[in-house]
Formats: C-alpha cells, sequence, structure tokens
C-alpha cells in the first residue's frame, strides 16, 4: 500500500507540475496572439499570424492527437481490466491476466504522458526560435 501511495504522490506532482508549466505558456500565447490581431487590426495585414497549414502548427496538432487517443485508450484498457478483474469470480487466471493488463496500461498511460509533455515543450522550444506560435488549441 505504501509503494502505491509513493508511485500515486510522484505520477500525481509531475502532472500538476506540467500543468502549471502550460498555463504559463497559455498566458504568453494569449498575450502574443492579442498583439497579432491588434497588429492585423491596425495595420490591415500581418505576416507573423501563423494559419493551421503552417507545417508546426500542423505536426503539433497531430502529434497531440495521437497521443490523446493513446492516453483515452489506456485509460479505457484499465477500467475494462478492473471491471473483469471485480468480475473474475475466483478464477485465478482472469484475476492474474487482468492485474497484468492493469499494469502494462499504467506503465503505457505514463510514457504517453511523458510523451505529451516533451512534445509540447519541444513544439513550444520550435515556436519560440521561429517566430511562431505552435500552441495547439
Amino acid at each position: 500500500m505504501k509503494k502505491i501511495f509513493i508511485f500515486a504522490l510522484i505520477i500525481l506532482s509531475l502532472v500538476l507540475t506540467t500543468q502549471s508549466l502550460l498555463a504559463d505558456s497559455l498566458r504568453d500565447s494569449l498575450q502574443g496572439n492579442l498583439q497579432n490581431t491588434g497588429g492585423t487590426a491596425y495595420y490591415g495585414d500581418n505576416n507573423q499570424v501563423p494559419t493551421e497549414t503552417d507545417p508546426t502548427i500542423l505536426v503539433a496538432n497531430i502529434i497531440r492527437s495521437v497521443l490523446v487517443l493513446l492516453g483515452v485508450w489506456f485509460v479505457v484498457l484499465i477500467i475494462v481490466s478492473g471491471f473483469q478483474w471485480m468480475n473474475a469470480g475466483g478464477n485465478s487466471d482472469i484475476v492474474v491476466k487482468a492485474r497484468q493488463r492493469i499494469i502494462n496500461a499504467t506503465i503505457g498511460l505514463v510514457i504517453v504522458l511523458f510523451a505529451l509533455t516533451i512534445t509540447t515543450f519541444i513544439m513550444n522550444q520550435i515556436g519560440d526560435a521561429s517566430g511562431y506560435n505552435t500552441e495547439t488549441e
């Protein structure tokens, strides 16, 4: 029980840290978008406003969508395995398979969360370096 609590605490702290960092970049993103919109409204044409066809934004959206779908898949797998475990009726083979599936799905979910965090960070750095904002919506 103590190991599970420590593991959950570590995962929770990593996720919450990531969310606060993303909130900071969201503030910067909104400020940049307001400046771009104001420049476009005042000057008529602002070439610095990225479009949805910009390759960096397109790649960021595709990667984020795939990772979100994988995360949803792992959560569904955990729920289904938990349901199978609860309805095993004392059959130890089903319990062992369901438990192993829950462990594997949890590991997969952690990997997906880290991949999403790393991808978001890299795409933000590319956007900052190129002058474009790659924040996806």
